[in-house]
């Protein structure tokens, strides 16, 4: 089976282009990062066909579209879902769209059998976008909290529920906050995305560890594409819509 997975992602501050190969049962990954905090329509097109012409393809080669599909900026996710939807009904070729907190999670996974990563996006005025996931021993991770918005400042009050809860969901209980513990690489709960810079309380809390700089990347996505175009889980481009 030979596959090629373009994904977009423009929901946060850069914007980013990912092209996977996937041949014999091995996968070759490429991206194209641009640090620029605007103007990620007219980046995104120029960054795919950059990828494309490096691995000697051109558009009708694609097989499927993976996006960021939120939540994140209002603009950012219309560019990208919008894209991919255009792309692919152009191309007619099906999409998949990835949640923006489900690849920043990704990015930081350690595969620690009791890991629990937490995923903060700044949502501007003192909010935060919020979800969590766990390992668990597959590759897909698990998600416990579906994407929310709350305020800042209410994260240490949801971090406190999470590590009182008794069996927690799925039958699986999440690893208490409530005795010290050094917040180092084996700490067993990982919080990372820009909403940790608005939340400095997290600093002051034991058994975190704190990744503020993480963000959601095509690479990741196209990646977790992969397994969802294995699983046959693609959607027709007429679907494609963000998740604000």
């Amino acid at each position: 089976m030979n596959v090629n997975l373009i994904s977009l992602e423009s929901s946060a501050t850069c914007s980013s282009v990912a092209l996977l190969r996937y041949e014999g049962g091995q996968s070759r990954l490429t991206e194209q990062v641009s640090d620029q905090a605007n103007g990620h329509a007219e980046q995104l097109l120029p960054m795919l066909d950059q990828l494309l012409g490096s691995a000697g393809l051109a558009r009708t080669d694609i097989s499927g579209i993976v996006f960021g599909q939120g939540p994140g900026g209002f603009t950012g996710l219309r560019i990208a879902a919008g894209m991919a939807q255009g792309l692919g009904l152009g191309l007619d070729i099906p999409v998949f769209p990835v949640s923006s907190l489900l690849a920043l999670a990704e990015t930081v996974r350690t595969g620690a059998s009791s890991g629990w990563i937490v995923s903060l996006l700044d949502a501007r005025m003192q909010e935060v976008f919020l979800a969590s996931y766990r390992e668990s021993g597959e590759s897909e991770l698990v998600q416990v909290q579906a994407p929310c918005l709350i305020s800042a400042e209410q994260v240490p009050l949801w971090l406190a529920g999470l590590g009182s809860a008794e069996g927690g969901l799925n039958d699986a209980s999440p690893p208490t906050l409530a005795q010290p513990q050094v917040a180092d690489e084996s700490a067993p709960i990982i919080l990372a995305g820009s909403g940790v810079q608005i939340c400095p309380e997290l600093a002051e809390l034991p058994g975190l560890r704190l990744v503020a700089d993480a963000e959601p990347r095509a690479a990741v996505m196209a990646e977790i594409g992969l397994r969802a175009w294995l699983a046959g889980r693609f959607i027709t481009a007429d679907q494609a819509a963000p998740l604000y």
